[in-house]
């Protein structure tokens, strides 16, 4: 009779190196996964950050074109009207801008004049620190030359607004210039360019491009010219009164798309502008 023969009973566990190459692919695992989780949250929050500050440039940028739509203009005393635009060479463009209106936008609750005519000054200005976009504002018949003008202080409309760039339509050149050199003629159009202050450090500048129709410019270019402008009956306007407006004439954009924006459309854009041109003639 033969004896049993006693095989070795197999381990019913798992080896150390089983042990460690699951541990190996559930940490691979794991990071994808939250590598996955983390890029769709800084996704979000980049797009939600790129949507505020759309909608402040937005709104800031409505304001001005609602103010620039408000000049004011009377051929009796053109030179109290006039519109004044500095260059700027800075980077990104620190253009300054002047002209006067009745509208109340940028107007702090208190200010003394809020419901009268002001001259405003719209520029880029560091204010405790602080660079962005600043305005200031004084009585449209006070004497530039008051020492009261020079004591006015700008105060801060949006420190997202790190630039601002201004064109001009040049009507007789039929081309959109750099410089408005005419102060005593206000521009029929106007293209405004808003930078936004980068969504990263370092990040390129984001443009809030805008295109405007001045309703009084037609007004001002016909009385510069020695003319009275005229109403659609071949009437003259009445003086002060605004294009579009009850006895006043009826503008003509220039070119397609003129007094919006650069695309087909109503809707502000955000995009990187090319070079631009040099002044010409008005």
């Amino acid at each position: 009779m033969k004896r049993p023969v006693n095989r070795p009973v197999k381990s019913q566990g798992f080896t150390l190196l089983e042990v460690l190459l699951a541990l190996l692919i559930l940490g691979m695992m794991s990071l994808m996964i939250f590598g996955s989780f983390q890029s769709v949250v800084e996704t979000t929050t980049h797009a939600e950050r790129a949507m505020e500050s759309l909608h402040h440039g937005e709104v800031v940028m409505e304001q001005l074109i609602g103010s620039l739509r408000s000049a004011s203009f009377f051929d009796s005393n053109p030179s109290v009207y006039t519109f004044q635009h500095e260059r700027g060479i800075g980077t990104p463009p620190d253009d300054m801008l002047s002209w006067v209106t009745g509208t109340m936008s940028f107007l702090p609750p208190r200010y003394p004049t809020r419901q009268g005519m002001n001259r405003l000054f719209l520029s880029i200005e560091e204010i405790d620190g602080v660079r962005g976009l600043a305005i200031s504002a004084y009585p449209h018949l006070v004497d530039p030359d008051d020492i009261l003008v020079a004591q006015v202080e700008p105060w801060m409309i949006s420190p997202k607004v790190k630039g601002l760039q201004v064109r001009f339509y040049d009507m007789t050149a039929e081309e959109w210039v750099d410089e408005w050199e005419d102060e005593r003629q206000i521009p029929q159009f106007v293209e405004v360019t808003l930078f936004m202050e980068p969504l990263e450090e370092r990040g390129p500048y984001r443009e809030l491009v805008r295109r405007v129709e001045v309703p009084v410019g037609r007004i001002s270019r016909e009385t510069r010219r020695g003319r009275r402008p005229r109403d659609d009956q071949g009437e003259p306007a009445p003086t002060g009164a605004q294009p579009g407006a009850p006895g006043g004439a009826q503008p003509r954009a220039p070119g397609p798309g003129g007094g919006r924006d650069r695309r087909q459309g109503n809707e502000p854009r955000m995009e990187i502008a090319p070079d631009r041109g040099t002044g010409g003639r008005r």
